[in-house]
C-alpha cells in the first residue's frame, strides 16, 4: 500500500511538472494556454528522459521539434 501511495505521489507531481512546462512553451509561442505540442515539448524537458528516448526510438529527432512545431505554425499562418 505504501508503494502505491508513493507511485501515485510521484506520477502528481510529474504532472505538475509537466503541466507547468508546457504552460511555459506556451507563454514562449505567445499563446494563453498550452496546447499538445507543448505538452510535448514539456515531456521533452522531464528530467527521465523517457519521451527523448521514446522519440529516438521512433526515429525523431527530439532536438529538431521545436523548430518543426514553429514551421508548422508559420505554415498555417501562411
Amino acid at each position: 500500500m505504501f508503494n502505491s501511495l508513493m507511485t501515485k505521489l510521484r506520477d502528481a507531481r510529474t504532472i505538475k511538472t509537466l503541466c507547468e512546462l508546457a504552460e511555459a512553451h506556451a507563454l514562449r509561442d505567445q499563446q494563453q494556454k498550452p496546447g499538445a505540442e507543448h505538452f510535448l515539448l514539456a515531456a521533452l524537458d522531464l528530467e527521465d528522459g523517457t519521451a527523448r528516448l521514446a522519440l529516438s526510438r521512433a526515429g525523431a529527432a527530439p532536438e529538431g521539434l521545436h523548430s518543426a512545431i514553429e514551421q508548422q505554425y508559420r505554415e498555417a499562418l501562411g
